[in-house]
């Protein structure tokens, strides 16, 4: 027998990728505050909000700092990808995991400095 499984982190709509990882209002919790946190860092303008293309990856960001944007975005799918398997923890442990991730990048012999700034001042 088939069963329809509800989402883990709301509980209420089928856990379908595009809830999981865009309409689930746990989920769009975290992405409002990855997105104040990118405007914090100045990498977005006041006000500019994470678009659903741009988050899942179907239409890469284009900026000025797209390097930024499009790797923020890939780790935060993985990190929503972890959660789904635990819990669902607040932007402080995903900002940890990339602070992790770039220090582990630093030692590689292909470190880009251009593609932290300006982050990895803020992490």
């Amino acid at each position: 027998m088939f069963t329809v499984k509800k989402c883990t982190f709301c509980k209420r709509e089928t856990e379908k990728l595009v809830h999981l990882f865009w309409d689930c209002p746990v989920t769009q919790s975290f992405w409002i505050s990855l997105s104040s946190w990118l405007q914090s860092c100045q990498v977005f303008e006041r006000e500019m909000m994470l678009q659903l293309g741009t988050a899942l990856g179907l239409k890469p960001d284009i900026s000025k700092y797209k390097l930024q944007i499009n790797i923020c975005c890939l780790l935060a799918k993985y990190y929503i990808w972890i959660c789904k398997l635990n819990t669902f923890p607040p932007i402080l442990y995903f900002l940890y995991e990339t602070y992790i991730f770039y220090a582990m990048e630093k030692k590689s012999k292909t470190f880009n400095q251009n593609k932290r700034e300006p982050l990895e001042s803020f992490l």
